[in-house]
């Protein structure tokens, strides 16, 4: 009826597959050399899902929505391999290791998620909302290697449980101006039991020694959007975010300490202006361009080499387009980003990161050939630099897209 809402659905899907493998080591003449031969004739897999749902929206007020849905989800899947994992020279039948094992791989999944929105709209230009998304994931994992002189077997279990809060308001009290803010926390803890995890050279597999891996992070965001014209407007944001990322391990002399650590801290600022533009009817213009301030920290056990990782990261998307008539639309883009995300120089710091500038231009025409039938062409330039690993990620890029859509009567 006009106050409650209810939907639900079923759904089942199965998978089958196979594959094959080749991996040889060549030097730069293309000749084999001293390296991996793997290859294998038959991968075979298998997948099976079963997912539930069912929602509900109910108005009991005209001014207040509640919306609350509930998910879940089992999957099913099974890979089994005949691979060969040959090693050494080949020119050396001596130092060539020939090894040809039996892999498989099975993983059984069960998750429920359940999702709670709340919505109120009865103070005057304002709307209120709060939302609660939460899932339990349960995971068990089984592999065998077989054959092998190393081989390898793991067991493990697996429970994920994820919370997500978020509550914000909207608020509106000039008719050219809008005024919202949010709130959100979200937590991930990951607990693993190892049933069985080793290999024949008796050392113990990884990631045994993990059991368990916590995340807790804070977002604050804020927005204004200014209506100066009918014809253009503007956009301000503001948003604050931070991870924290903590993990318990065994201890394991010369690995892992023991115990419960915070292994690492993500912080960021990231500040946006963005614009609308409608100098006619058949023109329109946007454009969105964010700064952020990024910094991540992570344990450092002492060591001098483990220092903050900390950038600032820039994005600018600009597009435009325009309707020579209701059938023919012309489209244009550009964007650029860059960033020099890497490590503070210290004499003993490890010249890690990442330290790049991309473009990219694309250009294009849609047409309406009739009622049931469309068409685009577009072109695209890429441009990539990145200084950081002497010119080897750099690449120029040219493309061209078509694409068709037909409506069926």
């Amino acid at each position: 009826n006009d106050w409650l809402f209810l939907s639900a659905g079923y759904l089942y899907s199965r998978t089958e597959g196979d594959a094959s493998l080749d991996q040889l080591t060549l030097d730069a003449a293309g000749i084999p050399a001293r390296g991996t031969f793997w290859y294998s004739d038959s991968i075979l897999l298998q997948q099976r899902t079963h997912s539930f749902a069912l929602s509900g929206m109910v108005t009991p007020l005209d001014a207040l929505t509640l919306s609350a849905g509930v998910q879940s989800e089992w999957i099913h899947q099974e890979g089994l391999g005949r691979v060969h994992l040959d090693e050494g020279d080949p020119y050396d039948p001596a130092n060539f290791i020939l090894e040809a094992p039996t892999i498989d791989s099975n993983l059984d999944k069960r998750q429920l998620t359940e999702n709670l929105i709340l919505r109120f709209s009865g103070l005057p230009f304002t709307s209120l909302y709060a939302e609660a998304r939460l899932s339990q994931q349960r995971l068990s994992q089984v592999e065998h290697e077989t054959e092998s002189p190393e081989h390898f077997d793991r067991d493990t279990d697996a429970a994920a449980d994820k919370r997500d809060f978020k509550v914000g308001a909207t608020v509106s009290p000039w008719q050219r101006v809008s005024l919202s803010a949010s709130v959100r926390h979200r937590t991930t803890d990951n607990d693993y039991t190892h049933q069985t995890d080793g290999s024949a050279i008796g050392s113990a597999g990884y990631p045994a020694f993990i059991r368990s891996r916590d995340t807790a992070g804070d977002q604050l965001e804020a927005k204004a959007i200014f209506k100066i014209t009918p014809r253009l407007k503007a956009t301000l944001g503001y948003r604050w975010s931070r991870m924290d990322y903590e993990t318990s391990t065994d201890r394991i002399a010369g690995v892992a300490p023991g115990g419960e650590i915070l292994a690492a801290r993500n912080a960021s600022h990231t500040y946006s202006l963005g614009g609308t533009w409608a100098p006619l009817a058949r023109l329109h213009f946007n454009s969105a361009f964010s700064l952020s301030d990024v910094r991540t920290d992570a344990e450092r056990h002492g060591h001098p080499s483990l220092i903050p990782y900390e950038s600032y990261v820039y994005s600018l998307i600009t597009s435009g387009n325009f309707s020579l008539n209701d059938r023919t639309d012309f489209q244009a883009s550009y964007y650029f980003a860059s960033a020099d995300y890497k490590e503070n120089r210290t004499i003993d710091a490890v010249p890690l990161g990442v330290d790049y500038v991309r473009h990219g231009v694309m250009a294009g025409v849609r047409r309406q050939i009739n009622d049931h039938l469309s068409a685009a062409v577009r072109y695209g330039y890429f441009f990539y630099e990145e200084p950081g690993t002497h010119r080897g990620n750099d690449y120029t890029g040219h493309g061209v897209f078509a694409s068709f859509r037909l409506t069926l009567p």
